[in-house]
C-alpha cells in the first residue's frame, strides 16, 4: 500500500492542516514516542490558540490589534489602563466576518500497529493527558490491519469505516 501522504489527498476548504506522520518503526516504539512528543504537543499549543481566539476573541484572543500597545516586549494591552491580552487579535483569525479556518480540535494521525501507538501514548504523559482530556483527537491507521482507522475515545480505541475502500486513494474531487 502507497504511504499515508499518496493515500489521503482530499484537500478540505477552511481547515488547517493536520499533522500525519508515516512511520515505519522501530519494534520497541521509542521513535513514535520521540515523533507524537514534538508535533503533537506543540500542534496542539498552535491550535488552540488559533481555536480560542477564533470561538471567543475578545475572552481568549487579544481583541483588535488597533487599540494594542506594546506591554514590555511580551504582551500587549487594550489602550493603557487593561490587563495583559492573551491569544491571537481578530484580524488574525477573521476576515469579512469569517474565521480563516474551522475552529475544531487538533487531529493527530498515527500510522502505526495499534498496540504500538497505545503504547506510546500511554508512553508520553503530555500526550496521555491531552488525548484524554479531549484535547486533541487521535486516529490509529494500522498498517497490519488493512490501515482501518481506529479513534482513541476515552482511553479506548473505536474502530471506523475505512476512508477508502482498499486500494483506491481519496480523490478531491468533492472540494475543487
Amino acid at each position: 500500500m502507497p504511504p499515508l501522504r499518496e493515500r489521503c489527498t482530499a484537500s478540505v476548504p477552511g481547515r488547517a492542516p493536520d499533522i500525519a506522520a508515516t512511520l515505519r518503526l522501530l519494534e520497541r516504539g521509542r521513535l513514535l514516542e520521540n515523533l507524537l512528543t514534538g508535533p503533537a504537543v506543540v500542534g496542539e499549543w498552535i491550535n488552540l490558540e488559533h481555536y480560542f481566539s477564533t470561538v471567543d476573541n475578545e475572552r481568549f484572543g487579544s481583541g483588535s490589534k488597533v487599540y494594542h500597545n506594546v506591554a514590555g516586549r511580551f504582551g500587549v494591552m487594550t489602550g493603557s489602563c487593561s490587563d495583559l491580552r492573551t491569544g491571537l487579535p481578530v484580524q488574525t483569525v477573521w476576515r469579512d466576518g469569517e474565521p480563516y479556518h474551522q475552529p475544531m480540535r487538533l487531529i493527530v494521525l498515527i500510522e502505526a500497529p495499534v498496540e504500538m501507538a497505545m503504547r506510546a501514548v500511554q508512553a508520553v504523559v503530555k500526550v496521555k493527558s491531552l488525548v484524554r482530556g479531549q484535547w486533541v483527537r487521535a486516529i490509529v491507521l494500522d498498517p497490519e490491519q488493512n490501515y482501518t482507522p481506529f479513534v482513541l475515545e476515552h482511553g479506548q480505541l473505536q474502530p471506523r469505516a475505512p476512508l477508502a475502500p482498499p486500494g483506491k486513494p481519496i480523490s478531491n474531487e468533492a472540494h475543487p
